[in-house]
Parts: structure tokens; sequence; C-alpha cells
């Protein structure tokens, strides 16, 4: 299935509490920390690459990601991470205006 929407250029820019660019060191992690952040994907489609990236170098549990702007007869598949599974809902609309739909990948190891 090719992708038809536009894509602009990678808006994902991470940062720490202190404004300091991701990657950044966790400070004392424990086995019973629960890393997540949140980013607006802005086409998750588009942006699949930086995510699959961020989730590659850090020590995340879960990512939220807002505005997707997936349809639901878009396979998760195509948005695959490894090591992570996707959940999602997707935006109800059927005019062709971008927007909406969430999503949130988490560890397959979590439990």
């Amino acid at each position: 299935m090719a992708n038809t929407e536009t894509c602009d250029p990678c808006l994902i820019t991470p940062v720490s509490e202190n404004n300091q660019s991701y990657p950044f060191p966790l400070q004392n992690p424990s086995q019973h920390s629960l890393f997540v952040a949140h980013i607006n994907g802005q086409s998750l489609m588009c942006h699949h690459s930086d995510v699959a990236k961020i989730l590659s170098d850090s020590q995340f549990h879960a990512l939220l990601v807002s505005e997707t702007w997936m349809k639901p007869k878009l396979n998760s598949n195509v948005v695959a991470i490894p090591g992570y599974k996707l959940l999602r809902s997707d935006r109800n609309r059927t005019d062709k205006i971008h927007g909406g739909g969430v999503g949130i990948y988490i560890r397959d190891n979590l439990k």
C-alpha cells in the first residue's frame, strides 16, 4: 500500500527535563522503574524510522504517540518496531483532512 501523505521533515526532538538532547542518561534506574515518553508524531508513517531510532536508543518501556494520522485500513505491520507491540486507536474520520489517532508502543517483555 503506497503512502499518499506528504511527509514534513522530522519534527521529533526528545529532550529531558533540563533540555538536554536525547539520548540522555536516566538517573538512578531501578528494576521497579517504568520509563515512558510521549511524542506528537504528526504521521507515524512518515516518522516511523525516527520513532524506531528513539526506541532502539532508549530505555523506554512505552512510547505514547499522538497524532498518528493512521486509518483503520492500514495494517500495524507497516509501522511495527521489533521488540515492541503497537496498540492504536485510529482517527475516525472519512474526509481527507490529516489529524487524529493515538498509539502506544509497549515493550514485548513488559510484565
